[in-house]
């Protein structure tokens, strides 16, 4: 959606029906079609979105400290640097879990050496970037952002977020809808029938490594 400016074309359309895509700024450009999509972390969510990606023809990199060699190649991704995701991707999508060593892990230095006309995506937590410096870099109009969390939720009314054309703001509900919520569901009764069974149960927390998840 934001590669092809769906949302500015959209409202293009309806406030002035006699303007056409040709005349909006960059109305060709890297869609997620054969893109670089440099992924922020390999947690479950960052996972399912490496699934997702398979059929676009995409090359993914993913930053991860804890994702093996081994796993990568499993995974069909190369592992690079948070600084390489940055400077290498079309597109950069963020799902890290907010904890003590990635509070504004991402700041200024990763912003500015993004590709003109980059799309930066955040469905992840708010707290996890250096938010005013990814205001600042939006500013300038090189990139585009999608957000759905914020550091603080809701967004004051005076947020440049809100007011910003580049960038698209929806208030965290990235995991809405009725077939999630059945599935949370649903997997919570059936990890409860499995453990008084005594069998293994499906996504239990490793205390080993409670530290790192969510």
């Amino acid at each position: 959606m934001m590669c092809r400016r769906i949302f500015d074309r959209a409202l293009m359309l309806r406030n002035d029906h006699n303007e056409w895509p040709d005349r909006m700024l960059r109305p060709n450009s890297q869609y997620l079609t054969g893109s670089t999509v440099g992924l922020v972390s390999a947690s479950q969510v960052g996972r399912k979105v490496i699934e997702l990606l398979r059929p676009f023809d995409t090359t993914v990199l993913v930053f991860d400290p804890y994702l093996t060699e081994q796993e990568a190649k499993n995974l069909r991704v190369k592992k690079v640097t948070l600084m390489d995701i940055f400077s290498q991707s079309d597109i950069v999508s963020v799902h890290a879990p907010l904890l003590p060593n990635t509070k504004s892990m991402i700041n200024r230095t990763h912003f500015t050496v993004l590709k003109e006309g980059a799309v930066f995506i955040n469905t992840s937590r708010g707290g996890v970037l250096d938010e005013q410096a990814l205001i600042s870099e939006l500013e300038t109009g090189r990139i585009s952002a999608a957000l759905d969390v914020s550091i603080e939720e809701p967004l004051p009314k005076d947020s440049l977020l809100l007011s910003l054309k580049n960038v698209v703001v929806t208030p965290h509900l990235a995991g809405s809808g009725f077939y999630g919520y059945a599935k949370i569901g649903e997997s919570a009764v059936r990890a409860l029938e499995d453990f008084f069974a005594g069998k293994p149960v499906d996504g239990a927390v490793d205390f080993e490594k409670y530290e790192i998840i969510a």
